[in-house]
């Protein structure tokens, strides 16, 4: 079968059956050329609003084609681990916050406005727990604990080696 017109024995016939008079051995649309092209449409399973991280990671698996473990190789985690994400039965460990963050192209953390917020933005994407950055910033981690919770502020001194460890992290986060 061809595209171009020609004969009537290059189209394909539909046979009619029963009716007197009908027009047997027409072909069907022989004039019509036409390819309908559009995206195939999104699963059922593609989140539709993006409210948790394990949201963030299935919209970006699922936008790639990946496999779940595809992703799980990708970020150093178990396969497990992707799929109770993306079900949302548990969440990433701070640990592994960079990898997933280096997965999904952004930091799928809303803007951090207030200091308290930038701090913990900060650890988050660094993947320290707040011992870990408390030993980083040399101060105690009940400390840094009430600095991001909003209780306390540091002092003069402190908010200078707290912009200094936030430069040297190549943070973006003043």
């Amino acid at each position: 079968m061809s595209d171009s017109v020609g004969s009537g024995e290059e189209y394909r016939c539909i046979p009619f059956g029963g009716l007197s008079g009908s027009h047997r051995h027409i072909p069907a649309l022989p004039f019509c050329h036409v390819s309908l092209k559009t995206q195939k449409p999104k699963s059922p399973k593609y989140p539709k609003n993006l409210t948790s991280i394990g949201d963030h990671i299935r919209r970006k698996r699922l936008d790639l084609g990946l496999r779940q473990k595809d992703v799980a190789v990708h970020i150093w985690v178990s396969e497990a681990s992707i799929y109770n994400w993306e079900r949302n039965r548990t969440t990433p460990q701070i640990h592994q916050l960079p990898g997933v963050i280096r997965f999904l192209g952004y930091n799928p953390f809303p803007p951090a406005g207030s200091f308290p917020d930038k701090l913990t933005a900060l650890r988050r994407k660094l993947g320290l727990s707040q011992k870990l950055m408390a030993e980083r910033l040399g101060i105690d981690p009940g400390t840094l604990r009430n600095w991001e919770s909003g209780r306390w502020h540091p002092s003069k001194k402190l908010q200078m080696k707290l912009r200094d460890v936030l430069r040297s992290s190549h943070s973006g986060v003043d």
